[in-house]
């Protein structure tokens, strides 16, 4: 999926994300990505049990040579590398006169390990979600995969957004959706294209092979430091969308094997249609430990503890929505909220944007761009008619920052 990915809007967000809070922090308060942002733009369950079935690598290991029938020195030998097995195996041990079931198991795996819960590893995939398919491929859909790829997810933010990671893993399609769904100025188009109700919302948006330069990640760190709260789309999907996914008012722990991340829909309201408050403190972890270094990146959470707060809900750990008044309009807050978020945050990035008046813009970039290079040519005429050669090569500097940002714009 990586080559339609981009990655100068991903590291932009990623820049902002808080692993403490589960959160994005921007200009104008917190915003996450819920249950039932998983659910419309991926279409897979966020009901059913959790994630939880974890065995080391030997284990795993008999799970893809009873799979395959494979003896262990084959599978070492021909397929096994680094603690995974390489795709092109799969592919290629699925060929020929394999059974269904096994070609449906060794299938969901495949799609599990290079969709949902990517690594590192370029071409390779790991044997977890063998786990869930041992017995038949219809074991896997009793469970919560939209909450284990969330979690997965979470951490894999929080780990980028240490101050040494050069990559980042995990469903980055969602991620890139979701930021398509709630900010109009950074989709590839105007709209997407339009999809039946039941069909993932990702399949809206069209793979574009972008550039990864510094220069567009500039631009989008400037372009996130001015966003206002009138330019976010906080209910992209109807008003319906937590009707449709009541699991995502649930409130506590979201888990996928050994990873366990805190899901605090609290801090982002105004997604779900309240005016956004002040919220409660965050869900602490046991020992967590997020230096600079990504290496040493480790968050610990007792399992009971997740276990116990996913089977409770609805009757426990449901944030309870009619506790809250509902929002007049999209981006309405509490009064002192900003006030509280600005001293406990970071708004912006860039230090000298704070300075600047916030503004309202349009649903699209491109008018705005257009209205700055009018006002460019307008300032570049009085600049030659008063032979201010020094005023002329500003206005040449700032042309080819204004045609970066209608570029980024397009």
């Amino acid at each position: 999926m990586y080559d339609h990915i981009d990655a100068a809007l991903i590291s932009a967000f990623v820049e902002r994300w808080q692993p403490d809070t589960s959160s994005f922090h921007m200009p104008f308060g917190e915003m996450s990505i819920l249950l039932h942002d998983v659910w419309q733009i991926l279409r897979i369950p966020v009901d059913g049990d959790m994630v939880t079935a974890d065995q080391g690598p030997l284990e795993l290991q008999s799970c893809v040579m009873e799979l395959f029938g494979l003896t262990r020195a084959e599978l070492l030998v021909g397929h096994y590398s680094s603690d995974g097995v390489r795709a092109a195996s799969v592919m290629e041990m699925c060929r020929g006169d394999r059974i269904p079931d096994t070609q449906a198991r060794a299938w969901l795996w495949l799609m599990f390990g290079s969709t949902l819960f990517v690594e590192n590893s370029g071409d390779r995939i790991r044997p977890a979600c063998l786990l869930e398919v041992e017995d038949s491929a219809d074991g896997a859909s009793g469970f919560s995969w939209g909450s284990a790829a969330l979690a997965y997810l979470y951490r894999h933010l929080g780990i980028a957004s240490r101050g040494d990671c050069r990559q980042i893993t995990g469903c980055l399609t969602l991620l890139q959706a979701w930021i398509y769904e709630y900010f109009p100025c950074f989709r590839p188009h105007r709209e997407g294209v339009k999809v039946d109700p039941d069909v993932p919302r990702a399949s809206m948006w069209p793979s574009i092979a972008l550039e990864k330069t510094d220069d567009r990640l500039r631009l989008y760190r400037a372009r996130i430091d001015r966003l206002t709260a009138h330019e976010v789309t906080w209910m992209p999907y109807g008003a319906d969308a937590i009707t449709s996914t009541p699991r995502t008012t649930y409130t506590g722990w979201i888990r996928y094997r050994d990873v366990i991340e805190p899901y605090m829909p609290r801090r982002c309201l105004r997604q779900l249609g309240c005016v956004q408050t002040i919220p409660m403190s965050i869900l602490r972890p046991s020992k967590a430990v997020r230096p600079w270094s990504s290496l040493r990146y480790r968050v610990d959470v007792p399992d009971v503890m997740a276990i116990d707060c996913w089977s409770s809900f609805p009757e426990v750990a449901c944030l309870t929505l009619s506790r809250y008044i509902p929002a007049r309009t999209p981006w309405a807050f509490h009064d002192q909220y900003m006030h509280w978020y600005t001293l406990h945050s970071h708004p912006r990035l860039i230090q000298e944007i704070s300075a600047l008046a916030p503004t309202v813009h349009t649903r699209s970039n491109s008018e705005i761009w257009v209205s700055r290079l009018s006002n460019w040519g307008q300032n570049v005429l009085e600049s030659l008619i008063r032979h201010d050669e020094e005023a002329t090569t500003h206005h040449t500097q700032e042309l080819e920052q204004i045609m970066g940002a209608w570029h980024l714009a397009k």
